[in-house]
């Protein structure tokens, strides 16, 4: 591709930008959270998670169903449970965000070249930060969390911590009982657990399982079910699988954009970007 092109480019952050030994959902997960929340939420129930995760979007890949790229919301919400706050992670970002030897230069000229975009399903914490350091607009930089509702930024605040807080889950659940939140955590974890086994197994009882585990945000108190069920159940909070392909599609419809990721919840974005 010639760099007087004017076709988007679009990148995922963790991997192709951030150092591949960046992850951080893992990270805010092994550092910040305590251990006593670790003996709940242990690191084997979120990985057990993460494989039902990309199972799940497999067995409903062709149906646009299910959309992978869950388990970074997983470890925000125990990182809600557990008490850490955004302005915690903006501070862990600014510390521990590495881009890989080159690409410095690399992004300088694609943004001189044409439109530029972070597609990540990072908190909005980790790009967001890189986003200020090299001067890419803060409205080009697609994260997990609110912004991705209906594929658009909703509205661009003043200053970063703000738009951290505008964007992330732990903000939107601050402000809920986090027992209530730990108890749904427990219950929905399980739920994943029971969906896996039986579509490991492909036994004919995957939709009761799937079934009950949509009954859960029900149980929920409102407007904290709400709130939930736009996250989870609806997917808005998720940037993986299908829903990288909305926000592709908002900045080219056609397709005729570059994306550039590493990762199974990058797969259809790759599959839509001509």
């Amino acid at each position: 591709m010639s760099l007087e092109s004017k076709i988007p480019v679009a990148f995922d952050f963790e991997g192709p930008l951030a150092n591949p030994a960046i992850d951080f959902a893992w990270m805010t997960f092994n550092d910040l959270v305590s251990s006593a929340t670790k003996e709940k939420f242990s690191k084997e129930r979120i990985e057990e998670f993460d494989l039902y995760d990309d199972i799940r979007w497999e067995y409903e890949r062709s149906s646009q169903g299910h959309s992978t790229g869950t388990t970074p919301l997983i470890c925000d919400y125990v990182a809600v449970i557990d008490g850490v706050t955004d302005q915690q992670l903006i501070a862990f970002a600014r510390r521990k965000v590495e881009l890989n030897k080159g690409v410095e230069g690399l992004v300088r000229n694609l943004m001189a070249s044409g439109p530029f975009y972070i597609v990540t399903n990072s908190h909005p914490a980790l790009s967001l930060v890189t986003a200020e350091q090299h001067s890419i607009p803060l409205k080009d930089v697609f994260t997990h969390g609110r912004q991705i509702h209906g594929g658009r930024v909703e509205r661009i605040q003043t200053s970063l911590e703000k738009e951290v807080a505008a964007r992330s889950p732990l903000s939107a659940l601050a402000q809920y009982n986090k027992d209530e939140l730990r108890l749904f955590l427990d219950k929905y974890l399980a739920a994943c657990a029971e969906i896996l086994r039986e579509m490991q197994g492909n036994t004919p009882y995957i939709k009761n399982a799937i079934d009950k585990h949509d009954a859960l945000f029900n149980l929920l108190s409102h407007p904290l079910g709400e709130e939930m069920a736009h996250q989870l159940l609806n997917e808005e909070a998720i940037t993986g699988g299908h829903n990288k392909t909305r926000i592709l599609r908002r900045i080219a419809p056609d397709g005729n954009v570059v994306f550039i990721g590493d990762s199974i919840v990058d797969a259809d974005a790759i599959e839509f970007a001509r």
